[in-house]
């Protein structure tokens, strides 16, 4: 147990902790960050009146409470916190600044897998006896052993159970009908499941009956007669369901011995949901590490993309991503996508059909079904699912970053939430790559311009200068054609002095046929206005 409280505590910012039985009076058990004489304060502390009262409260409660700490009593944090056993006379007393709803969560769950360990482990407990569960810390595990205590006590073989993940019941454990395993289920769209989340009781179904037709058919065999449901329930909150099917009915004695069970394993259940969801929680506080160190590294756009890629397809179990940023002039977009393992860059306009239309809005679209969303087009054909996330630096919408999947609901609030971390950071990470390399173009321009007027200065002659400054820039820069005209005379005649870059003899030859620049033309707009003019031909 101490070392549940040192990991609890230190992933929920807790200050100390301490784990007390009250018999005649309280007992220390286990303890962190709490040395014997701050373990003697804490059992006088709590035999205060007013404190007394309070814990008291708690413990006939069965709920959780908080107050303020005296800071008389020389112990860190501002508040103290208690969460009692369900089912003994055992606490967790807790002292921090604060604890979030999740952190509170995770303490209560730990109250929870000691409590299920003793109490599963008694030689003779309640009603009938069951195998002990343990601390609920590996899900797959504990769900099996719990459809398989189920079907042991109705003596049936085929059923699963389901956890209940939004608005669908997801199978997590199948007993002789593994092909159902990872199956999803709408609720709202059962007219029978959805009866059960409302009354939270159980339901059997017999063929021949009109629910019949509504029974999930998941590993349902041609011989079944009757499908029963029972959910496990945890204060008015339904958690999970077993589903199982046989061609006969179950006796009341054994069908009340397995609601007693569904009530004294549900506890488990959900606490092993809730460790996965901490395992999860852990997981994305890998990927984001690991976005840090790999991604971060990365020297240009395309390398950023591949490692982007591996990652999210590591920690979200699709390939199906896509990230569409501005082009580096600002004028289109790129998109980067993944094809067989590769990374395809598409270069489009801005109104180019394909783009996800949320590029246009800069919005979070979470869209669980995009059969029944028509108006939005995946990348990837066959996709049912996508979360598109904007890409924002300092509130400028640079691209989108967006996962897809072949599953209906694959991504969930937690998937939104790690998704926007990482967005956040990718957008920054890509405008500092691109303001870096406007920065090296520029430093280098600069060099180039140095160059040119190294080579000329000390000329005395205009058009010896103009010549040889307009075949520096055309071979340095990389232009086509560099031209310098000059003003010439009282008459402000515009004269070319100077031709440079592989159009340059074309050009010359044109140039020959002609009296004087046009009035019209761009030279002369120049001239006139004393303004650049940056446009295409």
């Amino acid at each position: 147990m101490s070392i549940q409280l040192k990991e609890t505590s230190e992933l929920t910012g807790a200050c100390w902790a301490i784990w007390l039985e009250r018999t005649s009076e309280w007992e220390f058990l286990a303890a962190y960050k709490l040395n014997i004489k701050n373990r003697s304060v804490i059992l006088q502390y709590i035999q205060t009146q007013a404190v007394k009262g309070w814990l008291n409260g708690a413990m006939a409660g069965r709920r959780s409470r908080s107050r303020s700490i005296l800071h008389s009593i020389g112990l860190p944090g501002s508040k103290i916190y208690v969460f009692p056993d369900q089912m003994t006379q055992r606490v967790i007393i807790v002292g921090a600044e604060t604890l979030s709803d999740v952190a509170q969560r995770f303490w209560r769950v730990v109250v929870l897998g000691n409590s299920n360990r003793s109490f599963l482990g008694q030689a003779t407990p309640p009603v009938l006896s069951t195998p002990d569960l343990g601390i609920p810390y590996y899900v797959p595990e504990v769900l099996d052993r719990v459809l398989e205590m189920v079907l042991q006590t109705a003596d049936r073989e085929q059923g699963w159970l389901a956890i209940r993940k939004g608005n669908y019941f997801e199978i997590k454990a199948c007993a002789s009908c593994e092909s159902s395993l990872g199956e999803r289920i709408n609720i709202e769209a059962n007219p029978l499941l959805r009866e059960i989340n409302h009354s939270l009781q159980e339901r059997f179904v017999e063929k021949g009956d009109p629910e019949w037709a509504m029974v999930p058919r998941s590993g349902i065999t041609e011989t079944a007669r009757i499908w029963t449901a029972l959910p496990f329930v945890i204060g008015q909150r339904l958690i999970g369901m077993i589903a199982f099917w046989s061609e006969e009915v179950i006796p009341p004695d054994v069908w009340s011995a397995i609601r007693q069970l569904a009530k004294r394993v549900a506890p488990s259940v959900e606490a092993s949901i809730t460790f996965s969801d901490l395992t999860d929680h852990l997981g994305r506080m890998v990927l984001l590490n690991d976005f840090a160190v790999t991604i971060t590294s990365a020297l240009d756009q395309e390398q950023i993309a591949q490692r982007l890629f591996a990652l999210l397809q590591r920690s979200f179990g699709t390939e199906r991503i896509c990230m569409v940023v501005l082009s580096p002039d600002g004028n289109g977009l790129q998109n980067f996508s993944n094809h067989d393992g590769t990374i395809v860059i598409q270069t489009m306009s801005m109104d180019d059909a394909s783009v996800p239309s949320m590029m246009g809005s800069g919005d979070v679209h979470r869209v669980d079904s995009i059969i029944a969303e028509s108006n939005f087009s995946p990348v990837y054909p066959g996709s049912h699912s996508a979360l598109i996330i904007p890409m924002k630096y300092q509130r400028q919408l640079i691209g989108t970053l967006g996962l897809e999947s072949v599953e209906d609901s694959a991504f969930t609030i937690y998937d939104e939430h790690l998704l926007m971390v990482i967005a956040s950071h990718l957008a920054g990470l890509l405008e500092n790559g691109r303001l870096r390399r406007e920065a090296e173009d520029r430093a280098r321009n600069l060099s180039l311009i140095h160059e040119v007027i190294e080579q000329v200065i000390g000329l005395t002659d205009l058009r010896e200068i103009s010549q040889i400054a307009a075949e520096l820039m055309a071979h340095y820069f990389a232009y086509e054609l560099a031209v310098i005209a000059l003003i010439e005379g009282p008459e402000r005649n515009i004269a070319i002095t100077g031709i440079g870059g592989n159009a340059a003899e074309l050009v010359q030859q044109g140039l020959s046929y002609m009296d004087e620049a046009r009035r019209d033309g761009i030279v002369m707009r120049v001239v006139t206005t004393g303004q650049n003019i940056l446009g295409e031909l």
